[in-house]
């Protein structure tokens, strides 16, 4: 929880989450903290103002629903997902293939959505247009990229 910007969050007891308007409560396996969390803590992010004290930590996680399946979902307000159980909505979920780990699954989706949100909502990217992605690797490696 957060209690105070700024200062690290503590570790407490909550009340248990209710089931609401189509809702579900999932059992979260894996959640990651990412910049933006560390931001919202210290108080450095330009919503911080906006939270509303004390605050849950965690926006996104890998948990499982009711019926077994393993999903990406993200937190529903004004739960957190650094807890043992989120609420979901099940029509904003992603299915988590059971090749990839619990952990890996909460972190990519950070880099797959950072990389398509600069493009398309900074830079205003429609179909069609182009980007130029520069040469990220030292010179004489094999790119990932063709």
């Amino acid at each position: 929880m957060i209690d105070e910007l700024g200062r690290p969050p503590v570790c407490r007891q909550i009340p248990d989450v209710q089931p609401s308007d189509g809702h579900e409560i999932a059992r979260v396996r894996a959640a990651e903290i990412k910049n933006i969390e560390r931001m919202l803590v210290a108080g450095t992010h330009y919503t911080s103002t906006q939270l509303s004290l004390p605050e849950q930590v965690g926006m996104d996680a890998v948990a499982e629903l009711i019926d077994g399946h393993r999903v990406y979902a993200g937190a529903i307000p004004p739960g957190g997902t650094m807890a043992e159980y989120i609420l979901v909505d099940p029509s904003m979920t992603v299915p988590v293939p059971d090749d990839v780990d619990d952990a890996s699954a909460a972190a990519l989706p950070n880099a797959g959505v950072s990389a398509w949100l600069s493009p398309e909502h900074t830079g205003q990217l429609r179909s069609g247009q182009s980007v130029l992605v520069p040469r990220t690797q030292p010179p004489g490696t094999t790119s990932p990229f063709r």
